[in-house]
C-alpha cells in the first residue's frame, strides 16, 4: 500500500510538471504574438496590414503592376496569416492532446485513490475485526485470571485445612507415643495386662499407620495442589506477556491507520489542485481558439474588393492575357526560324 502511494505521488508530481511546462510554452507563445508585426496584442486590438498608398490605381501608370503589387502584398500577408494560424491550430492541436493526457493522468490518480480508500476500508475491518478478537481474547484472559486467583484462594485454604489436620494428627500421635510408654511401663509391672497392653498397642500401631497414610496422602495432595498452583501462575505470566504483544500490536495499527489517513487526505488535496489547473489550462485553449477564429474572420476581410474594382481588374487582367498569348504565339514564331537559321548555318559551316 505504502508503494502504491509513492507511485501514485510521483505520478502527481509529473502531471503537475507537465502543466508547468505547458505554462511556460503559453508564455512563449505569447511573447512570440508580441513580437508579431500584426499581432501585437491578441486581446486587446488586431493590427491590419498596411497598404501601401503609393499603389493607388489611380496614381500610377499601369493599374495591372499595382494590381499585381497590392495583390503579391496581401498575398503575402495572407500567407504570413495563414502559417501563424497553422501554428497556431497547431499548438492549440498540442494543448488539447496535453490536455487529454493530463485528464487521463487525473482519471489514474482517481482511480488509483479509489482503489487506495478500498484497501484503506478493508484494511480498517480488518483492524476493527483484529481489535473486536482482542478485546474478547483479553476479556477471556481476565476471567480466566479471576477463576485461577479464586482456585488459588480455594487451594490455600484447604492447603491451610490440610495443614491444621496434619498438626492435630501430629499431636494425637504424640499422646498415643506417651500412652504407649505408659503401657510399656505398666507392662512390665504387670504380666496380665502386658497382654492387653499388647493388644492395645497394636492397635494403636494400627491406627498409627493409618494417621500415617492419611499424612503422606495430605501431603502428596499438597504437593499437588502447590504444583497446579505453579502451573497455574506460569500460565498467568504468559498470558499477561500475550496482552501486553495484543496491546503493543493494538497500538501500532492504530498509528499505522492515522499515517494513512494523512496520505490519502493529502493525495486528495493533490488532486483538487490538479482539477483547478487543467482548468485554468482548458480556458487557455479556449481563449486560444476565439482568438485564431477572429483572425481568420480579419483575413477575410483583407481579401475582399468592392465589385466594381474587381470586374475592372479582371478586364484588364484578361487584356493582358490575351496580349501575351499573341506575344506567346510570335515568341514561338521566332523560335521556330531562329532553330531554321542555325540549322542552315550549321550546314554552311559544314560545306565550307
Amino acid at each position: 500500500l505504502s508503494q502504491s502511494v509513492i507511485e501514485t505521488l510521483q505520478r502527481a508530481q509529473a502531471v503537475r510538471e507537465r502543466i508547468n511546462l505547458q505554462k511556460t510554452v503559453a508564455l512563449n507563445d505569447q511573447i512570440l504574438r508580441s513580437m508579431s508585426p500584426h499581432l501585437a496584442s491578441p486581446r486587446k486590438s488586431f493590427q491590419s496590414p498596411k497598404i501601401d498608398q503609393s499603389l493607388n490605381l489611380s496614381q500610377t501608370q499601369d493599374p495591372y503592376d499595382a494590381y499585381v503589387k497590392i495583390k503579391r502584398q496581401l498575398y503575402e500577408q495572407n500567407s504570413e496569416l495563414k502559417s501563424q494560424n497553422q501554428i497556431e491550430v497547431q499548438k492549440r492541436k498540442m494543448l488539447e492532446q496535453e490536455n487529454e493526457k493530463l485528464s487521463q493522468s487525473l482519471q489514474e490518480c482517481q482511480s488509483e485513490l479509489q482503489e487506495l480508500k478500498s484497501k484503506y476500508t478493508q484494511e480498517t475491518i480488518q483492524l476493527q475485526l483484529q481489535v473486536q478478537k482482542l478485546e474478547t481474547e483479553l476479556s477471556q484472559t481476565v476471567q480466566t485470571l479471576q477463576e485461577t486467583d479464586n482456585q488459588k484462594q480455594i487451594n490455600e485454604q484447604q492447603i491451610q485445612v490440610h495443614l491444621s489436620k496434619a498438626f492435630s494428627q501430629n499431636q494425637m500421635i504424640t499422646q498415643l507415643v506417651q500412652q504407649v510408654d505408659m503401657l510399656t511401663q505398666q507392662l512390665s509391672e504387670s504380666g496380665e495386662e502386658n497382654k492387653l497392653l499388647q493388644q492395645q498397642m497394636e492397635g494403636f500401631k494400627a491406627q498409627n499407620q493409618k494417621l500415617l497414610l492419611q499424612i503422606e496422602n495430605e501431603q502428596n495432595q499438597s504437593m499437588l495442589l502447590t504444583q497446579t498452583q505453579n502451573n497455574k501462575s506460569e500460565e498467568i505470566n504468559k498470558l499477561n506477556s500475550l496482552v501486553l504483544s495484543l496491546q503493543t500490536e493494538s497500538t501500532q495499527q492504530k498509528s499505522y491507520i492515522l499515517s494513512k489517513n494523512d496520505t490519502i487526505n493529502s493525495k486528495d488535496q493533490q488532486i483538487l489542485s490538479l482539477k483547478a489547473e487543467l482548468k485554468l489550462l482548458t480556458q487557455q485553449c479556449e481563449n486560444q481558439l476565439e482568438l485564431n477564429q477572429s483572425q481568420q474572420e480579419r483575413i477575410n476581410q483583407l481579401l475582399l474588393f468592392s465589385p466594381e474594382r474587381f470586374q475592372r481588374l479582371q478586364s484588364r487582367v484578361e487584356q493582358l492575357e490575351s496580349a501575351n498569348a499573341i506575344l506567346k504565339a510570335e515568341n514561338i514564331t521566332l523560335s521556330s526560324m531562329v532553330d531554321g537559321l542555325r540549322k542552315e548555318q550549321k550546314l554552311w559551316l559544314g560545306l565550307k
